[in-house]
């Protein structure tokens, strides 16, 4: 299951973007060799872009996995 939200905002001449992620995972197996995997996780991001003139853009963006 995977549950995530995005959003987007615009400040003049500025771009923000902003997501979120929820992971809920489960994978099992029929070997017996092999053990069953269950983990979850949240991950989130940023991302700016600032537009100087049509030609010209500058980006960063910041992330966090687990």
């Amino acid at each position: 299951m995977i549950k995530s939200i995005k959003n987007t905002k615009n400040i003049d001449n500025i771009n923000l973007k902003f997501g979120a992620r929820y992971n809920d995972t489960t994978i099992s197996t029929a070997n017996t060799t092999y053990n069953d995997i269950d983990f979850n996780s949240v991950d989130a991001s940023i991302l700016a872009t600032l537009k100087i003139d049509e030609d010209t853009k500058y980006f960063a963006g910041i992330g966090k996995a687990s």
